[in-house]
């Protein structure tokens, strides 16, 4: 009986569970996770004092070094070109179903979220955090010879309204991120084949990868299977 992944297939035969499910969230999270960025998932901005609701969360709060490296020495891996900076990178991103949109919270400089979020991930100077701050309400993104701060925005299909006022963010479309997720467990199947550790979605993304005939195929099975928080999906 052959073992792949954690799973059992009798007879050499792979089942992928039924039925497939990919809460947003988790897909993303996965795409950040592949490209050695270290993340925390619905990271809550909270008040200064007790007594107060939560201000807002971010779907990932993340960190990608500049000189991660992950394979052969001599030809590593090649990560998706959106999360490579040269400098320690801190992200803030926004998970959608459909359309590529930031909330409000990480655009409205009276609500003083993105303060919040620097002086907790400590990635800056406490006399940085307001410059820092003021680069990302006006321009969407900071970046010094030492620092970067991006915003990265989410979705199925891009917000033509969110490119022309907010150049600055990042947006990734899922049909890029599925894509992505395939080839690196297409070109490395041997290497990531034992993750028992891995959560259920992981697993579930390289048994989908390992059974599909291209990337393509993949893409469409993965966006089939796309549910956000509120189990709304693509095709419905």
């Amino acid at each position: 009986m052959e073992r792949t992944s954690g799973h059992e297939y009798p007879q050499g035969r792979r089942r992928l569970p039924r039925p497939l499910v990919l809460p947003t969230d988790k897909v993303a999270y996965w795409f950040f996770r592949l490209n050695g960025c270290m993340t925390i998932e619905n990271f809550i901005v909270h008040p200064e004092f007790g007594g107060e609701g939560q201000r807002t969360d971010a779907d990932i709060l993340g960190v990608r070094l500049p000189f991660r490296s992950e394979g052969l020495r001599e030809s590593p891996m090649v990560d998706h070109e959106f999360v490579i900076s040269a400098v320690p990178m801190l992200f803030i991103a926004e998970v959608k179903l459909r359309e590529c949109k930031l909330n409000g919270p990480w655009t409205d400089p009276e609500a003083e979220n993105l303060p919040r979020v620097l002086r907790a991930a400590g990635l800056h100077r406490p006399d940085e955090v307001d410059v820092v701050a003021e680069a990302l309400y006006t321009g969407h993104r900071y970046i010094s010879s030492s620092s970067e701060v991006r915003l990265y925005a989410i979705g199925d299909e891009g917000d033509a309204d969110l490119r022309r006022r907010r150049p600055g963010v990042f947006t990734l479309l899922w049909a890029d991120i599925f894509g992505f997720i395939y080839e690196r467990f297409a070109a490395y199947r041997g290497v990531k084949a034992n993750h028992q550790q891995w959560d259920e979605v992981g697993h579930r993304l390289f048994d989908l990868a390992v059974t599909q005939p291209d990337r393509e195929a993949f893409i469409r099975h993965g966006r089939a299977a796309l549910r956000n928080d509120r189990d709304k999906g693509l095709e419905r």
